[in-house]
Protein backbone atom coordinates (compact mmCIF):
# COMPACT_ATOMS: atom_id res chain seq x y z
CA UNK A 1 0.00 0.00 0.00
CA UNK A 2 2.73 2.40 0.82
CA UNK A 3 4.47 1.68 -2.36
CA UNK A 4 1.25 2.43 -4.19
CA UNK A 5 0.98 5.58 -2.29
CA UNK A 6 4.83 7.05 -3.30
CA UNK A 7 4.02 5.67 -7.01
CA UNK A 8 0.38 8.05 -6.90
CA UNK A 9 2.70 11.03 -5.40
CA UNK A 10 5.16 10.78 -7.63
CA UNK A 11 2.92 10.94 -11.06
CA UNK A 12 0.85 13.72 -9.68
CA UNK A 13 3.99 15.44 -8.89
CA UNK A 14 5.42 15.01 -12.31
CA UNK A 15 2.10 15.87 -14.11
CA UNK A 16 1.63 19.20 -12.68
CA UNK A 17 5.49 20.14 -13.13
CA UNK A 18 4.24 19.30 -16.81
CA UNK A 19 7.42 17.30 -17.45
CA UNK A 20 7.71 13.10 -17.09
CA UNK A 21 8.50 10.20 -19.00
CA UNK A 22 6.06 7.99 -21.04
CA UNK A 23 7.43 4.48 -21.86
CA UNK A 24 6.18 2.07 -23.73
CA UNK A 25 3.65 2.32 -26.57
CA UNK A 26 2.81 5.50 -25.07
CA UNK A 27 5.50 7.48 -26.72
CA UNK A 28 5.11 6.33 -30.22
CA UNK A 29 3.07 8.25 -32.76
CA UNK A 30 0.33 7.49 -34.13
CA UNK A 31 1.40 7.02 -37.74
CA UNK A 32 3.22 4.46 -36.31
CA UNK A 33 -0.12 2.93 -34.48
CA UNK A 34 -1.67 3.07 -38.05
CA UNK A 35 1.19 1.48 -39.62
CA UNK A 36 1.41 -1.41 -36.77
CA UNK A 37 -2.55 -2.19 -37.25
CA UNK A 38 -1.93 -2.74 -41.39
CA UNK A 39 0.95 -5.19 -40.50
CA UNK A 40 -0.50 -6.98 -37.56
CA UNK A 41 3.18 -7.17 -35.82
CA UNK A 42 3.40 -4.62 -32.77
CA UNK A 43 -0.35 -3.35 -32.20
CA UNK A 44 -1.72 -5.50 -29.70
CA UNK A 45 1.04 -4.32 -27.31
CA UNK A 46 -0.05 -0.82 -28.82
CA UNK A 47 -3.80 -1.94 -27.44
CA UNK A 48 -2.70 -3.44 -24.53
CA UNK A 49 -0.61 -0.15 -23.12
CA UNK A 50 -4.10 1.80 -24.00
CA UNK A 51 -6.02 -0.62 -22.05
CA UNK A 52 -3.65 -0.18 -19.06
CA UNK A 53 -3.67 3.59 -19.52
CA UNK A 54 -7.70 3.37 -19.23
CA UNK A 55 -7.40 1.29 -16.39
CA UNK A 56 -5.01 3.57 -14.44
CA UNK A 57 -7.20 6.43 -15.15
CA UNK A 58 -9.75 4.56 -13.84
CA UNK A 59 -8.26 3.82 -10.61
CA UNK A 60 -7.27 7.33 -9.92
CA UNK A 61 -10.66 7.92 -10.27
CA UNK A 62 -11.99 8.63 -14.04
CA UNK A 63 -15.54 7.41 -13.80
CA UNK A 64 -15.21 5.47 -17.44
CA UNK A 65 -17.99 3.93 -19.71
CA UNK A 66 -17.44 0.21 -20.32
CA UNK A 67 -16.29 -0.84 -23.74
CA UNK A 68 -14.12 -3.12 -25.25
CA UNK A 69 -10.72 -3.62 -26.78
CA UNK A 70 -12.09 -3.63 -30.53
CA UNK A 71 -14.25 -0.52 -30.40
CA UNK A 72 -11.05 1.24 -28.37
CA UNK A 73 -8.55 -0.15 -31.45
CA UNK A 74 -11.60 1.72 -33.85
CA UNK A 75 -11.44 4.86 -31.86
CA UNK A 76 -7.77 5.01 -31.80
CA UNK A 77 -7.97 4.10 -35.58
CA UNK A 78 -9.90 6.95 -36.56
CA UNK A 79 -7.98 9.64 -34.26
CA UNK A 80 -5.20 8.51 -35.65
CA UNK A 81 -5.87 9.11 -39.42
CA UNK A 82 -6.46 12.81 -38.44
CA UNK A 83 -3.53 13.45 -36.13
CA UNK A 84 -0.69 11.00 -37.64
CA UNK A 85 1.87 12.99 -35.72
CA UNK A 86 0.40 12.61 -31.97
CA UNK A 87 1.28 9.90 -30.09
CA UNK A 88 -0.66 7.17 -28.36
CA UNK A 89 -0.55 9.22 -25.29
CA UNK A 90 -2.31 11.68 -26.76
CA UNK A 91 -4.69 9.48 -27.99
CA UNK A 92 -5.50 7.61 -24.54
CA UNK A 93 -5.82 11.23 -22.92
CA UNK A 94 -8.74 12.19 -25.37
CA UNK A 95 -10.53 8.67 -25.45
CA UNK A 96 -10.37 8.95 -21.76
CA UNK A 97 -12.11 12.34 -22.37
CA UNK A 98 -14.59 10.78 -24.70
CA UNK A 99 -15.35 8.22 -22.04
CA UNK A 100 -15.60 9.97 -19.23
CA UNK A 101 -18.89 9.67 -17.84
CA UNK A 102 -20.06 12.79 -17.05
CA UNK A 103 -22.56 13.67 -13.99
CA UNK A 104 -26.22 14.52 -15.55
CA UNK A 105 -27.66 17.33 -14.84
CA UNK A 106 -30.73 17.73 -12.42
Amino acid sequence: MKKWLLVLVLVSSASESGEFVVYGSGAISCGKWSAARKTEDDWPQHGQWIQGYLVARAEMGANLQRTDQERINLWVDDYCKGNAMNDILDAARVLVDELEQKPSQP
